[in-house]
């Protein structure tokens, strides 16, 4: 029924169909592939689909305000792809049916299945191609919502500047920083802990301020383990985005520090960074953006890069404590928080409010 009703079949039914497991997909969510079979050959029929759960963390009934986050960022997902998905300015997978019940705060989707595109692994590093392509295409989401009417109406996307609520950001950042630099040890970039400790009473701030004008539409956690890339299309439109459990109305610094921040290793990050930045920038200003210099962008840049460090700390240290401090995935898990390096690089410290 739903694929009749997206046009993708006509007189063909599906007879049958089977799941199979992705491996390393989904942290809090369950996510697998079906397999249809029809009962006769149409073009348009999808070979697989993506079936996907929305958060569903066991236990979290007994936890109301867990409870009530997890409602949040399900129905969050479910009214991006319902109505904003089509007309966002990124590539995303179609979407066949979402949906989401307010009574018991589970979601559902049947997505595009773009798994024969490339991935790029978070312990990898992008070429500058990839990074080129995943900035540009962000950039011209960013230009199309800049200061737009329709996205400060629309009350489900999230409204502060931090992958959750910053009272909450915070209350895990001072439950897990110690945590994160006995563990990390030598591997931890000098000069990271100082920024760290003298952040962390200014996280709801900052917070605050980068989610002030000018903001736009924003993805929330732009990074290439949430992309597909296309090598066969023109670079504006080869990768295809997805997960927008996070999507807001912030400044778009949040998800350019996020895409440079986890996209490449501390050595290419260094050799492609100005220049990656600079074509952003130029692409907005292009598309009619006015009002905000390069120097704005890149204070706005540097701020998000300090809350984008709570996010990696907070993951970093979760990981590990649920895998009970396993020898190689704290290994792992410390050599990409290496790449926090990047804060220290673009002396974030300077722009801590006082």
């Amino acid at each position: 029924q739903v694929l009749r009703e997206n046009g993708a079949i006509s007189d063909a039914v599906v007879t049958s169909h089977r799941f199979e497991n992705l491996d390393g997909q989904g942290n809090w969510s369950e996510i697998r592939r079906l397999v249809p079979e029809y009962s006769k050959p149409e073009s348009g029929g999808p070979r697989s689909m993506i079936v996907k759960i929305g958060i569903n963390i066991e236990g979290s009934e007994q936890n109301p305000t867990l409870h009530r986050e997890i409602a949040v960022v399900n129905e969050r997902e479910v009214r991006f792809y319902q109505d904003f998905a089509a007309e966002c300015g990124l590539n995303t997978p179609k979407n066949y049916f979402s949906a989401y019940d307010p009574e018991t705060a589970e979601a559902i989707y049947l997505l595009e299945d773009s798994g024969h595109l490339k991935t790029i692994d978070k312990a990898d590093s992008c070429s500058l191609d990839d990074g080129r392509a995943a900035l540009l295409s962000l950039a011209n989401m960013h230009r199309t919502w800049w200061d737009s009417e329709q996205v400060g109406k629309q009350l489900w996307l999230r409204n502060y500047g931090a992958n959750i609520p910053p009272k909450l950001a915070q209350e895990w950042f001072e439950q897990r920083i110690d945590s994160f630099f006995e563990m990390g040890g030598d591997s931890v970039p000098k000069g990271l802990e100082s920024i760290a400790r003298k952040f962390l009473p200014k996280l709801i701030e900052v917070a605050a301020e980068v989610a002030t004008a000018p903001v736009t539409l924003s993805h929330g956690d732009y990074q290439p383990t949430n992309m597909f890339f296309d090598d066969s299309q023109d670079i504006e439109n080869r990768v295809v985005v997805f997960d927008w459990q996070t999507a807001g109305r912030v400044r778009c610094s949040e998800d350019v520090s996020s895409f440079i921040a986890s996209g490449f290793d501390v050595a290419s990050r260094r050799e492609y960074e100005q220049q990656l930045l600079a074509e952003y920038h130029s692409v907005l200003l292009d598309g009619g953006v006015t009002g905000y210099s390069y120097d704005e962008f890149q204070n706005d840049f540097r701020l998000s890069l300090l809350l984008n460090m709570v996010k990696r700390i907070n993951s970093t240290v979760r990981n590990i404590e649920a895998s009970q401090r396993n020898e190689e995935i704290l290994a792992h898990e410390m050599g990409i928080a290496e790449r926090l390096q990047v804060v220290v690089d673009w002396n974030c410290d300077e722009v801590i409010p006082k």
